[in-house]
């Protein structure tokens, strides 16, 4: 019963993306469909031409009936078409699949979740969540270094030093507070691959995975190879691998249930989770050939503008 358990809550995996990588350049969802309307404001009514204003004294013009319709097009504009879908070739096989996903969450895994939100207090939930990702710090230090951010890269290790030391295991977030001032950032073998120009390949929909592509699905495969390779025996052990899966199944299905249920509520959730993910993945990656300022970074003070009351002064003449 135990082992059923834990395979239906894997299961919450498939309805979030994989865990390369949010790099903290947001989130960022999108519709299927991109929909661009430029209406002409304030129409007179059909038939109608509204009168011209009549000097005072006199009565206003009558109304003149509309001209006839002309041939040039109005200036309305919808575009709806799919941003993806030659990504997506195996769309039949996927669309089936994520069927079969969406049936088993409604009736397992989101119930799960919630029984497990319900359940476990929020710190104890914290803490499990702190030390899954904790687990995964010496990959994502090893591709940044790939990435040729060294910076990055000595920030991650100090990351994993600090909570597996002062933060108990990595129950405990410290290296995010101050003085560290050390935010998470998520990497991976994946986001190396596109780094380098590798292409994503056909998109897929797989039933323990979720939505991933060729390249991502093999840059995972590299993460969770590597993890026993750093951290020794112990992610090897039973022990650890079951809580470990179920308790992150868990912990994935609360991250995302905003993004499924939003999707679930439009009419094709199936285009709208593929577009949130392929598009999601491609600002990850090309967020890597640039800096972003650091989360909470003061800004520079825009210039302020010059008083219209107040004439520029001229510079003196030498």
């Amino acid at each position: 019963m135990v082992t059923g358990i834990g395979v239906s809550a894997l299961l919450g995996v498939a309805l979030t993306a994989p865990q390369a990588n949010a790099q903290n350049n947001g989130s960022v969802c999108v519709d299927a469909c991109l929909q661009v309307q430029a209406n002409t404001p304030n129409q007179p009514p059909a038939g109608v031409v509204p009168a011209e204003a009549a000097p005072a004294g006199q009565p206003p013009a009558p109304a003149q009936p509309a001209a006839e319709p002309s041939d040039e097009p109005e200036h309305n504009i919808t575009v709806s078409a799919p941003l993806h879908v030659k990504y997506d070739p195996l769309e039949r096989v996927n669309a089936v699949s994520f069927a079969g996903v969406q049936a088993v969450d409604k009736v397992v895994v989101a119930p799960m979740a919630r029984g497990y939100e319900h359940i476990v207090p929020e710190p104890l939930r914290d803490g499990i969540h702190n030390m899954v990702h904790n687990l995964r710090e010496p990959y994502i230090a090893a591709n940044f270094l790939l990435q040729h951010r060294v910076g990055k890269s000595a920030e991650t290790v100090a990351r994993l030093v600090i909570n597996t030391t002062l933060g108990v295991g990595g129950l405990f977030d410290i290296a995010k507070r101050k003085p560290f001032h050390l935010p998470r950032r998520p990497n991976g073998f994946a986001d190396t691959m596109g780094f380098y120009g590798v292409k994503t390949g056909p998109y897929l929909f797989l039933p323990l995975v979720g939505p991933t592509t060729i390249r991502d699905l093999a840059g995972n495969i590299l993460d969770r190879s590597i993890m026993p390779l750093a951290l020794g025996k112990v992610v090897r052990n039973p022990v650890y691998v079951f809580p470990a899966l179920v308790f992150g199944a868990m912990d994935r299905r609360l991250q995302n249930n905003d993004r499924i249920n939003r999707a679930r509520e439009s009419s094709n959730p199936y285009t709208i989770m593929r577009e949130d993910y392929l598009l999601r993945r491609r600002l990850e990656i090309e967020g890597l050939h640039y800096h972003r300022p650091r989360k909470g970074a003061p800004q520079a003070e825009a210039p302020k503008p010059a008083d219209p009351a107040k004439p520029a002064e001229t510079p003196a003449k030498p």
